[in-house]
């Protein structure tokens, strides 16, 4: 079953990210964008190692809609074979451009 909860300046993930599910995550993730804090945080500690097209855009377009709100987000647990899964797809910046 996927899940999609915020807490706080956090919207941790669990299960398979996937087109299926990825319109449950719209709601929490604009609450994310909403929050007060600066630094933003999407944990993926616990998601499938699964992760398609789809689930890289949402990253994507948190991510950027992060930046141009003047924000830093920040992807946790990311599993290596979602890291190869986002490079073959061209969003690499989602891995290297992360904030330190």
């Amino acid at each position: 079953m996927f899940k999609a909860e915020l807490n706080d300046n956090v919207l941790a993930l669990s299960g398979r990210l996937v087109a299926s599910n990825v319109p449950s995550t719209h709601q929490p993730g604009q609450r994310l964008l909403d929050q007060h804090s600066d630094e933003l945080f999407i944990d993926l500690s616990k998601t499938d190692d699964v992760l398609d097209l789809v689930g890289i855009q949402f990253l994507a377009v948190l991510y950027r809609s992060a930046k141009n709100r003047g924000k830093q987000l920040k992807i946790l647990g990311i599993q290596e074979i979602q890291k190869r899964s986002i490079e073959v797809a061209g969003f690499q910046f989602l891995i290297y451009e992360q904030p330190r």
